[in-house]
C-alpha cells in the first residue's frame, strides 16, 4: 500500500480510485533492509511546529520573569516543570511521524485535536508569578491541558 504513495502522502496517478477513508491502520515508512526513505515535510507538519516556538517563547518569557535574587530558583524549577512536558509531546509525535504514515480523515482529526490541546497550555505558560498564584487558573489549564495531550497520545 505504500507504494501506491508519493512522497507526500498522496496517492500516485495509477488509473485507480484512491478516495481517502475515514480511518485506515498507520503504515509503516520502511521495513529492515530496504533504503532509506527521508520523509518530505508538508506544510501542515510546519504549521503544527510553529506551536513549539509559541512555547520556547513563552517558556523564554517565563524564565525571564523570574531572573531576580528571590525567585531564580523558582524559575529554574517551573521552566523544568512546563518545558518537561512540552518536549515530551514533541518528541512523542517525532517518533510516531518518524516511523509511519497515516492517509485518513480520522489521523488528520486527531492530530489537530491533539494540537488544540498543545496550544492551550502553551498559551497558559505565563510568568512564575502567575503560575504560583492559587487564584490563577493557569497552573491548572496547563495541567489539564497537558494531561488531556498525553491521554490522546495514550490512544495512539
Amino acid at each position: 500500500e505504500m507504494e501506491a504513495m508519493d512522497e507526500d502522502g498522496h496517492f500516485a496517478e495509477d488509473g485507480h480510485d484512491h478516495s481517502m477513508l475515514w480511518y485506515s491502520p498507520p503504515i509503516q515508512r520502511q521495513r529492515w533492509d530496504q533504503d532509506q526513505i527521508l520523509p518530505h515535510v508538508n506544510w501542515g507538519d510546519l504549521f503544527f511546529d510553529l506551536f513549539y516556538v509559541a512555547a520556547a517563547y513563552n517558556l523564554g518569557v517565563m524564565l525571564t520573569s523570574a531572573m531576580n535574587d528571590q525567585n531564580w530558583l523558582r524559575g529554574i524549577i517551573y521552566y523544568i516543570g512546563t518545558f518537561g512536558p512540552l518536549w515530551t509531546s514533541w518528541e512523542t509525535s517525532m517518533f510516531f511521524e518518524s516511523r509511519y504514515t497515516t492517509v485518513d480523515y480520522s489521523h488528520r482529526l486527531f492530530e489537530v485535536v491533539r494540537y488544540l490541546f498543545v496550544s492551550t497550555a502553551v498559551v497558559h505558560v505565563k510568568s512564575v508569578e502567575s503560575l504560583a498564584d492559587p487564584k490563577s487558573a493557569e497552573s491548572l489549564v496547563f495541567t489539564c491541558a497537558i494531561l488531556c495531550e498525553s491521554i490522546m497520545h495514550l490512544a495512539l
